[in-house]
């Protein structure tokens, strides 16, 4: 073979490898792999990113110029909600025991409302509230997973 011939295959090899990260990356974006390896195929697809509006959390002060440093969201949920067993922070029921599945749902549910960095143009005291309850979200995911 000649030097030609190695160096179009070596060239074919390269662009197959690229394109097979490049898979993989698409992949990885779409589908969590981790869950298929596990079975959880109906979570397999990634949920998109949470879509919750933190304007609508202003309710009737809401205005176009308005800003949100001087403004108190009113959040979906009593602060008696993060207080107690994990299974009513998620909002489960403890009988029937909850599925696997059932806890992932309930927790993405939770955290796509109380992410912080939904509040970041909020004031410093609103985020030290929307952090506390993410971690007492977090919390409480992990201590229902550990029991599967």
């Amino acid at each position: 073979m000649t030097m030609h011939t190695y160096m179009v295959m070596i060239f074919f090899l390269m662009i197959g490898g690229f394109a097979g990260i490049l898979l993989l990356e698409i992949l990885s974006k779409t589908f969590d792999l981790y869950s298929i390896l596990k079975g959880d195929w109906d979570l397999a697809l990634k949920p998109k990113a949470s879509t919750y509006d933190t304007k609508l959390l202003l309710g009737k002060q809401s205005q176009r110029n308005q800003s949100y440093k001087n403004t108190q969201p009113s959040f979906p949920h009593d602060s008696d909600r993060f207080q107690g067993s994990p299974f009513h922070i998620l909002g489960l029921k403890e009988k029937p025991k909850p599925t696997l599945t059932q806890i992932k749902l309930a927790y993405r549910k939770m955290i796509g409302i109380y992410h912080p960095d939904l509040y970041a143009k909020y004031d410093k005291k609103t985020q030290e509230e929307v952090t506390r309850r993410a971690q007492i979200i977090n919390s409480s995911y992990h201590k229902l997973r550990d029991l599967y």
